[in-house]
């Protein structure tokens, strides 16, 4: 699963349907979506993962000139970032999945590449 490009966010699009979109779906074409269909606290978790693929793809914005551009610059700044780094969003990549480490086998510590 790449989770960059392959829906798992629930969303409500703006004819109230509810949908399971992508990272690159709601960054890029974020004006299909009303709002998250989640929870506070995963709301919080999505919004600040939303702001780091932003600051990350626009490598800012720097000043208040830069800030008032973003929502021109963002469609096209993110879609660039998440295709550029499309492998690094693999949950299951072999050998760098998603925020993981590679290579543990029953969660043994041990057994952990890089981990010491």
């Amino acid at each position: 699963m790449n989770v960059a490009f392959d829906p798992w966010i629930p969303v409500v699009d703006t004819t109230g349907k509810r949908a399971m979109a992508s990272l690159h779906d709601v960054l890029v074409q974020g004006k299909k979506f009303a709002d998250l269909a989640v929870s506070p606290h995963e709301r919080v978790s999505l919004t600040r993962l939303f702001l780091c693929i932003a600051h990350a793809a626009l490598n800012g914005p720097k000043n208040y000139e830069e800030w008032r551009e973003v929502p021109n610059r963002l469609p096209e700044a993110v879609n660039k970032y998440l295709t550029d780094w499309k492998d690094s969003f693999e949950l299951f990549h072999k050998a760098k999945p998603w925020l993981q480490v590679a290579g543990c086998q029953n969660g043994k510590r041990q057994s952990c590449h890089g981990i010491h």
